[in-house]
């Protein structure tokens, strides 16, 4: 068992946040996109920096390697989640509209 480095309670080992006192277990967490195979090869890694400076990164990953980066300032990159949340939303309104027209 691991130790939350700021409250000091026993922890699983893959948690990212402490469960007791929401300290940060990484100073990154890292999670990886395929591509669309039907556009390319590659992956998107996104890191996000919880130490200072904070920031997101994303990298464009091809064979192995990064091809391009790009940081975003945390204010960016709450404006990012939300623009990805929206189209979200305005996604499953419009299907929900098509539905309810088959049903009619």
């Amino acid at each position: 068992m691991a130790r939350c480095g700021q409250c000091t309670a026993e922890l699983d080992p893959t948690f990212r946040f402490c469960p007791h006192c929401g300290h940060a277990q990484r100073t990154k967490i890292v999670e990886w996109f395929r591509a669309d195979p039907r556009i390319g090869a590659g992956a998107l890694r996104v890191s996000v920096y919880l130490t200072e400076p904070q920031h997101v990164r994303f990298s464009i990953w091809k064979d192995g390697v990064a091809q391009s980066a790009v940081s975003l300032d945390p204010p960016e990159g709450e404006r990012l989640a939300g623009f990805l949340r929206s189209v979200s939303v305005r996604r499953e309104a419009r299907i929900a509209r098509s539905l309810a027209r088959l049903r009619r």
